[in-house]
C-alpha cells in the first residue's frame, strides 16, 4: 500500500495534506473514494492541479464536513484544531466502523479506548475555544492590558496551591459587578466582594469625575501665564 510522505522543513502543507496526515489516510484510499488515480492527488497536494469544486464537495463529506477552503489553502493553528476536532468526533460518532475488531476482541479495551476518545474531544475542544476567544479579545482590546490579565491569572493556575473555588468567586464577583450579572448562587462571599469592588468603582468614577470638572475650570490662558 502507498502511503503519503511528509518530508518536514521542505515546505509548508497544504491543507489536503494535512488532513490527509491527521486522518492516516493513504493517497491510494483517497483515490479510490473520490474514484481518480493517485496521481491526481499528489498534484493538488503539490499544487501542479487545482482542486475541482466538485472534488471539494466530495473532500467535505468524506472528512466529516470541513469547511471546502481547508483542502486548499495552508491551515493556521486554529484551523489544525479543528480538523483534528473532526477527526475524533467522526471517530465517536462511528464506533462500529472504527472500533468492529477491537469491540470483537477485548470488549474492555474497546470501553476504555472509546472512553478516551471523549477525553480527547473534550481537550481539543476546550484548547480551540480557548483560542477562539483569545483571537477575539487581541482583535478587540490592547495587547499590554490584555497580556498582564493572562499572565497574572495563568501564574496562579500553574502554582497550583490555589483554591479553585476561591479563584471561581473571586472572578465570578468581577463578572457580576462589570458584567450586570445576577448572583445566582447567593453566595456571600461573593456578594461582599461585590459590594467591594462596587464602591471601589464608584470612588474611582467619583475621582474621575472631580479631575475632569477641575480640567474643565482651568482656563488655558492660565496656564501660559
Amino acid at each position: 500500500m502507498y502511503t503519503l510522505v511528509i518530508k518536514e522543513g521542505v515546505k509548508n502543507m497544504i491543507g489536503l495534506e494535512e488532513i490527509l496526515k491527521v486522518y492516516n489516510m493513504p493517497v491510494t484510499e483517497l483515490a479510490e473514494q473520490l474514484n481518480v488515480t493517485r496521481g491526481y492527488v499528489y498534484n493538488w497536494i503539490s499544487g501542479k492541479r487545482n482542486i475541482p469544486q466538485k472534488t471539494l464537495i466530495k473532500l467535505s463529506v468524506i472528512f466529516n464536513n470541513l469547511p471546502k477552503e481547508y483542502f486548499t489553502k495552508e491551515l493556521t493553528e486554529i484551523e489544525k484544531i479543528e480538523v483534528r476536532t473532526s477527526q475524533i468526533e467522526g471517530l465517536v460518532s462511528n464506533p462500529a466502523t472504527y472500533y468492529a475488531e477491537l469491540i470483537e476482541s477485548n470488549k474492555q479495551q474497546f470501553e476504555e479506548d472509546y472512553e478516551d476518545r471523549f477525553v480527547q474531544l473534550s481537550k481539543v475542544k476546550f484548547i480551540a475555544n480557548i483560542a477562539n476567544r483569545v483571537k477575539e479579545i487581541l482583535e478587540s482590546a490592547e495587547l499590554e492590558y490584555v497580556e498582564e490579565i493572562f499572565d497574572s491569572v495563568l501564574d496562579i493556575i500553574d502554582s497550583k496551591k490555589f483554591s479553585q473555588k476561591v479563584l471561581n468567586d473571586i472572578l465570578g464577583s468581577v463578572i457580576i459587578s462589570y458584567g450586570g450579572v445576577e448572583n445566582k448562587k447567593n453566595n456571600e462571599f461573593i456578594n461582599k466582594l461585590v459590594r467591594i469592588i462596587n464602591e471601589n468603582e464608584e470612588e474611582r468614577q467619583k475621582k474621575k469625575k472631580d479631575v475632569e470638572q477641575m480640567l474643565k475650570s482651568i482656563d488655558i490662558e492660565d496656564l501660559f501665564n
